[in-house]
Parts: structure tokens; sequence; C-alpha cells
């Protein structure tokens, strides 16, 4: 084996080694999200988020404006559904504080 082909496997070994870390993790509850999927899980922790928000709002209301604010839906439960067949992670068992932990949202 001369020189060269011995530098060839060196570099060709390195490059794969290197390829491995590129696709890096975060961990989400159970959940080990790689970069594609991160777009999806951000976007569930931000509806978590709004729905939390929705939820505290509707508490403030009183009479009539808490009903109506009840009875519309936030469209969670279709986004998650949506987001889930472009997804390896299973979004219905992110929770908000989750979220939190990894850093997601405030």
């Amino acid at each position: 084996m001369n020189i060269k082909s011995a530098l060839s496997v060196v570099a060709l070994l390195s490059g794969v080694a290197f390829a491995g870390s590129a696709y890096a993790q975060t961990m989400v509850g159970n959940n080990d999200v790689s970069d594609a999927d991160l777009p999806y899980v951000q976007a569930q922790c931000d509806a978590l988020l709004l729905n939390e928000q929705n939820e505290f709002a509707a508490e403030m209301t009183t009479g009539d404006e808490a009903k109506a604010a009840d009875s519309e839906p936030t469209g969670l439960e279709a986004d998650t559904a949506a987001r889930n067949s472009s997804t390896k992670v299973d979004l219905d068992t992110i929770t908000l504080e989750d979220c939190r932990t990894a850093g997601l949202v405030d």
C-alpha cells in the first residue's frame, strides 16, 4: 500500500466519523429529536404554550365571555396529527414542561 492510498483511507474514515456528529440530537422529554425533526417539535412546543396561554385567558374571563372562550377549539389536536405524520417523533408524548426543560419555550 503506497502513501497516497493510506492517506485516502484515513481521509475517508475521518469523513465518516465527522459526518455522524453532524446529526446532532436534542432531548425533549424521552425523545431524541434530530435536527430534521426539531422544527416539528418546536411547532408542537409553541402550540402547547399557546394552548396554555389561551386556557389562562379563558380563566380570566367571566360570564358569557368564558363560555365563548371555552367553546372555541384551539386546533391543537388537528395540528399535532398533521405534524405527527411528518416526523419520527411522537409529538403526543411531549409536554409543555418537556419543552421548557429543553429550552424550546419560556
